[in-house]
């Protein structure tokens, strides 16, 4: 059952990455964007939900491969719309920058946690915090907002910001809390 979980769970999760690219294809093309973000939302909806009907065990599973694959695909789809909404849309920077809080925050940490923090052997729990979810939501609707509704930015891009920052603080407490766990 796992290995089916992996291949159409997975599977879905994993669209995200060329969805990224894809975004790059029509830059201008506010529509194109738009669509490419639902379907990119919809992956990772249906991604878990597909998982967890598939086997229940991975809902209290942190080790599972769709705990950490997740939320990279996440990020990796993320990083690549705000990168293309600074280049071709050129909101205010600042904004623009609130929008990768989470990112710029975690990424170091987790090669930190990675390389000298963890203790031989164990593993971080990297499933999804309700904060990072919501996260990702303020993100989306910001680049909507970067392109339809610009005055709308100033407030979406704090919003993202505190969350994203809330949910950075959220996975490492409970890194810190859960150390014990075993491979």
């Amino acid at each position: 059952m796992p290995n089916r979980v992996f291949r159409l769970a997975n599977a879905l999760t994993l669209v995200r990455i060329p969805l990224a690219a894809l975004l790059w294809l029509r830059a201008d093309d506010r529509v194109f964007l738009v669509v490419l973000m639902v379907v990119a939302a919809l992956s990772d909806v249906v991604d878990g939900a597909l998982a967890r009907r598939l086997d229940p065990s991975v809902r209290h599973d942190p080790h599972n491969v769709g705990a950490w694959l997740d939320p990279l695909c996440d990020k990796i789809f993320v990083a690549s719309l705000v990168a293309l909404v600074m280049v071709h849309h050129t909101p205010p920077l600042l904004l623009a920058l609130l929008l990768l809080v989470r990112e710029a925050l975690l990424l170091p940490l987790i090669v930190a946690w990675a390389l000298w923090w963890r203790p031989r052997g164990q593993r971080v729990d990297f499933r999804a915090v309700w904060a990072g979810k919501l996260t990702t939501v303020l993100q989306f609707c910001a680049v909507g907002a970067t392109l339809f509704a610009p005055a709308a930015l100033t407030v979406l891009a704090p919003l993202a910001a505190l969350f994203g920052a809330l949910s950075v603080a959220l996975t490492v407490r409970r890194a810190l809390t859960k150390t014990s766990l075993a491979p």
